[in-house]
Formats: structure tokens, C-alpha cells, sequence
């Protein structure tokens, strides 16, 4: 399973920002054009709260990444 904190976009220079979060996952690292969304984790919006989940794993591997934005 994984868990991260999904900060909330706050502070200077970030007014009207929200941040938010993806979590993506890949069984082949050599695919740069393989990581697609973990279903529920496509568009997480920060907001101080802690994020976790156990996900399905297919195949003999899974590699997972966070991807954060502003919005």
C-alpha cells in the first residue's frame, strides 16, 4: 500500500491555487508512455488530509509515482 499528505496549496504566490495529486502506476519502466491512473487517485485535491490505499497489483510487477500540480 502506499499513504502521502496532499498539502494544500497555501502561503504566498499561491492564491487562487489548488494543488492537487495523481497516484499512477506502470509495470514497465522502460514504457515512459505506460503510467496510467490508479483508479480513485486521479485527481486528488490537497487539502492537509493523509491519503492511503492498498491497490490492486497485476502482474508480477507494479511501479507506482505521485504526480502533484497546480491548478
Amino acid at each position: 500500500g502506499f499513504s502521502f499528505l496532499a498539502r494544500a496549496a497555501t502561503g504566498a504566490g499561491y492564491t487562487g491555487l489548488t494543488r492537487h495529486y495523481a497516484v499512477e502506476s506502470n509495470t514497465d519502466l522502460t514504457n515512459a508512455a505506460g503510467w496510467t491512473a490508479v483508479p480513485g487517485f486521479s485527481d486528488v485535491t490537497g487539502t492537509g488530509q493523509t491519503v492511503s490505499a492498498t491497490p490492486t497489483i497485476t502482474g508480477s510487477k507494479t511501479f507506482f509515482r505521485l504526480r502533484a500540480w497546480l491548478q
